[in-house]
């Protein structure tokens, strides 16, 4: 799976694990299987491998309102960075690589 090909609008963000140690960053999070309407979100992971940086602005009270609508208005790759748009805030990432995985 390519973080390319993710469906992001009204996923849920789940947690973010960020490993110093390791230059790694893992964001848990449940996404529609496709742009089309879909009973259930699948559970997924993308891990961020040689992580430079990384920048998180996240309104907590927001994401708890949207959590069962959908706290993740969208997503993108902007070259090498990931930019994940929150209904209260945003995560941005720039990474070596990046991949995708179901949980």
């Amino acid at each position: 799976m390519k973080i390319e090909s993710l469906s992001w609008h009204d996923g849920v963000l789940g947690e973010i694990i960020y490993e110093p140690k390791n230059s790694s960053l893992t964001i848990f999070l449940s996404l529609y299987p496709e742009q089309i309407e879909s009973s259930d979100r699948n559970p997924l992971k993308i891990v961020c491998n040689d992580v430079e940086w990384f920048k998180n602005n996240i309104n907590n009270n927001a994401l708890e309102e949207y959590k069962t609508i959908g706290n993740i208005y969208d997503g993108e790759m902007l070259g090498p960075v990931v930019r994940i748009e929150l209904y209260g805030g945003d995560i941005l990432v720039k990474a070596a690589s990046y991949s995708v995985q179901k949980c």
